[in-house]
């Protein structure tokens, strides 16, 4: 980033200048404070976007960015604003570079829940959103707030990186309940809940079987009122 800084002229690094780095934490959806506060008031702070390299000074508009007292405040920042490098310098050509570390984030589903029969298997998936590049991610697996280990039926598979998968082979009704896919680094953790419902083998027929059942009832019906009006048409009295 600085080699990016020193390339434009209007950027340019003075001589004797301080040139400072300071370590922050972002964590998605959650306000983060850059603080420059160091180098006086009039501070300009800048962001390059990823993938863009493009500078751009940071404007307070109340809704993302807030000023106060040379410190900027990130308000809820999601993965873009995450993901974006930020640097702030004063007028004397005073630089602070923010060295950034990320509390892992996954997709996340306020209510996911899957179904599936007896005897199948599934895969239960999570999938990383954002994170701190090259950092060793855990990933861990619970089923009713028990942790799972793989073996016997459970199996565990992915990329540290990018997401983890938990493999149930020859489902059981009881393995129906809540699971729990959390992912952490020596910043944070994440966690996100899927409800399986395992479903016995006949649970597809149950339809028909249903269907089958009303139809055989008014069958039964039909027929004992066609031998009841029968029986009375044979009987004398009746007719009397």
């Amino acid at each position: 980033m600085i080699f990016l800084i020193l390339l434009n002229p209007l950027f340019t690094i003075t001589k004797g200048a301080q040139i400072m780095n300071l370590d922050v934490v972002f964590k998605y959806n959650n306000d983060v404070v850059l603080n420059c506060s160091q180098f006086g008031q009039n501070i300009t702070f800048f962001t390059i976007k990823k993938n863009e390299f493009i500078l751009t000074p940071v404007s307070p508009d109340g809704t993302k960015y807030l000023f106060d007292s040379g410190a900027l405040t990130i308000k809820s920042p999601k993965k873009i604003d995450i993901e974006s490098e930020y640097f702030c310098n004063n007028t004397g050509g005073d630089h602070i570079f923010f060295n950034k570390s990320v509390v892992p984030h996954l997709y996340y589903v306020d209510s996911l829940i899957l179904t599936s029969i007896e005897g199948k298997s599934i895969d239960l998936e999570c999938y990383l959103l954002i994170g701190t590049p090259n950092k060793t991610l855990n990933w861990t697996w619970e089923f009713d707030n028990v942790k799972l280990e793989a073996e016997g039926r459970f199996s565990l598979t992915g990329n540290e990186q990018k997401s983890s998968a938990l493999r149930i082979s020859d489902l059981k009704i009881e393995d129906s309940g809540f699971y729990t896919c959390r992912v952490s680094n020596e910043y944070g953790s994440h966690e996100r809940n899927i409800t399986l419902r395992v479903k016995d083998q006949l649970a597809p027929l149950w339809p028909f079987l249903g269907t089958l059942g009303e139809l055989v009832i008014l069958i039964v019906i039909i027929g004992c009122y066609e031998l009841t009006k029968k029986k009375n048409s044979n009987d004398p009295e009746s007719t009397v």
